[in-house]
């Protein structure tokens, strides 16, 4: 793994942690971590496969730290599962357990990933997190449905907007 000159200490050091503790077959890959501070205020990033094997991970770093250090542990789950998983259930609990482990406010995660995939707040679901009933009929809005395909079967899904 080739980490970019430009990633700042603190991601260096989650890159290598993650990595070693989660996967560390990935981590004798050869593959390179991009980093380029955008200057906007979100980040945004990407994982390359090539058969799926990593070829790259890719950060856009934005003004934000927390925003930062999320879309990394967002790319970094991503790197550690296989290809194939994309945004799946096992996705969302290994990014938002990647989030608790790694301080990301998990309010923020929620109001982040939320809008971003339905499935995002029933796999925090999944990894233990708890959903604030504003977070939870806020996104529900956002995707005019339930947030989960029978979520009269789980607990923060089912409860109706005030």
């Amino acid at each position: 793994m080739i980490i970019d000159d430009r990633a700042p200490p603190w991601a260096r050091r989650i890159i290598r942690a993650v990595l070693e503790a989660r996967a560390p077959r990935v981590a004798r890959l050869p593959f390179v971590v991009r980093w380029e501070q955008t200057g906007e205020f979100f980040s945004c990033g990407q994982c390359w496969f090539r058969r799926n094997h990593l070829t790259a991970l890719e950060v856009h770093a934005g003004t934000r730290r927390d925003d930062q250090r999320l879309t990394l542990l967002h790319e970094l789950a991503h790197a550690i599962l296989p290809a194939s998983e994309g945004h799946s259930l096992t996705y969302w609990r290994t990014c938002f357990a990647l989030y608790r482990e790694y301080r990301v406010p998990l309010r923020y995660a929620l109001l982040r990933e939320g809008p971003y995939r339905q499935q995002a707040l029933y796999g925090a679901h999944l990894a233990g997190v708890s959903i604030p009933d504003d977070i939870h009929n806020t996104i529900q809005a956002l995707w005019k449905k339930p947030v989960l395909p029978g979520s009269q079967e789980v607990r923060y899904a089912a409860r109706k907007p005030k």
